[in-house]
């Protein structure tokens, strides 16, 4: 099955198997004030949308498992940049 690009396929998380997200906007970004797990339920819940079929909403974000939180991160993530991660490594072996 292929989700609309606002759904996010979850894996185990119980009953419902999908969520809906809306995108990212700069206050939710702002609103991050640390990257621990209460911050990230708070996330999570503020991009939750109310859709039938799933039985996810506002307030749902800590019944997540964690492995189906970090894959809501991760669509978060692709919303907002892309598929792909870009990134510089740095050897210390290395000039």
């Amino acid at each position: 099955m292929v989700a609309p690009r606002d759904h996010v396929l979850l894996r185990n998380s119980g009953s419902s198997n999908w969520l809906a997200i809306r995108e990212l906007r700069g206050t939710d970004e702002e609103s991050m004030t640390s990257t621990g797990t209460t911050a990230v339920i708070a996330l999570i819940d503020a991009l939750l949308v109310e859709t039938p079929g799933s039985s996810f909403r506002r307030g749902d974000a800590a019944k997540l498992s964690a492995a189906d939180r970090d894959l809501v991160l991760a669509a978060v993530y692709r919303q907002s940049f892309g598929s792909s991660v870009h990134s510089v490594v740095l050897c210390s072996n290395c000039d």
